[in-house]
């Protein structure tokens, strides 16, 4: 009964959030107050964590004509099944109002996932039996407003709920002595404080971004499980010449408490340390750097290459510099819309025995 009304109130938050974005997207057919580009694509893909998948989505971006000092706003819907019987489906609508003053970003996110679990810890071994089903829908919800030009602040809700299904014979998920081998429900409030100076939020040259987050989970909000998140993310861009940046990134994901499997810190996945499967080493800590050369080398296209540095850990005191694990790779990039820099990437990259194709 409880998990039906949670159902319930996840589906009216993400049509709220579909009629929301559709309403402040202002009218399509409009050229008097509203400058609105969208994009419908079909694409099929190839990850570690999906294999094989094919799906649509749809991408739109605009700018209140009677506002231009805003960045633009965008909106993505997408969705895909892939050939190891996933399937997920995802909003995430971004706005700016009031000449940037405020930023509004949220997801909505529904799936049915074959996830895989090595056990927690830095150096877990592989075994044949890591898999097992995970479904999961949330919704994310992070208001910001700027103050002193270039700095933000505002607060976090969020909503998960995740269900274990098929074990596959997982020996860690045998019994219940790992937090979250059941599944269930986390619930979370939280600030975030952040500093942007880039020159664009899609392709940035210059500049630097800088985010600080600190959410709690509690009881009292109705999640089942007690524990606290600090995520610090910095950027910068360094414009080398007329078409090459370099871009360095640090970042770090903290967590204290009863942590379930699936929310653990983890290394992997399409956004940091590519080359590995998402969530291959977990643990209460990780961090991570990571440095790309990206350059237009014709016309839309353009090629990156990059390298990663990043471990988990169950203490901060425990890390060892020699014993982290390296990324690298390279990519290529096109660029769908010039003004607005909007690119469809693709990269492959190298880890510590593993490897991955990224679209």
């Amino acid at each position: 009964m409880k998990d039906r009304v949670i159902k319930k109130s996840i589906i009216i938050i993400i049509f709220f959030l579909i009629v929301t974005s559709i309403c402040l997207a202002g009218d399509p057919d409009s050229t008097k107050s509203n400058e609105f580009k969208i994009y419908f694509y079909p694409f099929a893909f190839y990850t570690p964590e999906t294999e094989i998948a094919i799906g649509a989505g749809g991408a739109s971006y605009f700018r209140n004509k009677a506002d231009s000092l805003n960045q633009p706003s965008k909106i993505t819907l997408t969705g895909y099944y892939s050939f190891r019987k996933q399937y997920s489906f995802t909003l995430r609508p971004e706005f700016y109002f009031q000449q940037n003053a405020y930023r509004i970003f949220a997801e909505a996110n529904v799936g049915d996932f074959a996830d895989k679990f090595w056990g927690i810890g830095n150096d877990t071994p592989d075994i044949e039996t890591a898999d097992y089903m995970r479904q999961a829908y949330g919704v994310l919800l992070n208001s910001q407003r700027r103050f002193r030009q270039r700095y933000r602040a505002g607060f976090i809700v969020e909503v998960k709920n995740s269900v274990i299904g098929d074990r596959k014979e997982n020996p860690f998920l045998e019994t219940d002595s790992i937090p979250g081998s059941n599944g269930g429900m986390t619930v979370g409030l939280g600030v975030s404080l952040a500093y942007d100076s880039r020159n664009s939020i899609f392709f940035p040259v210059r500049g630097s971004f800088i985010e600080m987050q600190w959410t709690v989970y509690d009881k009292t909000l109705g999640s089942e499980f007690k524990y606290h998140r600090y995520l610090l993310n910095y950027r910068r861009y360094f414009r080398i010449k007329e078409r090459q940046t370099l871009a360095f990134q640090a970042f770090g994901n903290f967590t204290s408490g009863t942590v379930p499997l699936y929310e653990l810190p983890f290394i992997g996945g399409p956004l940091t340390m590519r080359g590995y499967f998402q969530g291959r080493y977990r643990d209460k800590h990780f961090v991570t750097s990571q440095l790309e050369y990206r350059a237009i080398i014709f016309w839309r296209v353009g090629l990156a290459v990059f390298a990663g540095l990043g471990d988990v850990s169950d203490k901060i005191t425990d890390w060892k510099l020699g014993d982290f694990k390296h990324s690298i790779g390279a990519g290529l990039r096109y660029l769908v819309d010039t003004r607005e820099k909007l690119t469809v990437r693709i990269d492959f990259a190298l880890g510590k025995n593993s490897s991955g194709l990224y679209f």
